[in-house]
């Protein structure tokens, strides 16, 4: 048996000026404070809108890094919340999955 696993990077990107505005993410570099969970959005047309190009341009840098790490990615899309997008490697054996997984989620 060879276990395999495909990981999901789901990620919200928020404009360095805004961030600059935003005292929790400026003291703890996450977003602590916010609007209320997006509910009812699974079919709205962000979800299956283009992507805009900025954003598309970050994940292209993004997949371009990770295959310097020896990542292989596949997946780019937006998801429900605005904001909200989503990276997906290729599905590889799960030990190995792990430390991808660790390595794309480190924000150093």
């Amino acid at each position: 048996m060879n276990a395999t696993l495909g990981w999901e990077q789901e990620y919200f990107l928020v404009d360095s000026a805004l961030a600059a505005t935003r005292p929790d993410i400026q003291l703890a570099g996450r977003t602590l404070l916010g609007h209320s969970p997006a509910k009812g959005q699974q079919l709205d047309d962000h979800y299956f809108g283009s992507i805009p190009s900025r954003v598309l341009a970050y994940m292209r840098d993004l997949e371009i890094e990770c295959m310097r790490l020896g990542i292989p990615v596949k997946t780019r899309h937006n998801e429900v919340a605005p904001n909200q997008f989503e990276l997906a490697p290729i599905f590889e054996e799960a030990n190995l999955a792990v430390d991808h997984n660790s390595l794309i989620m480190d924000d150093e």
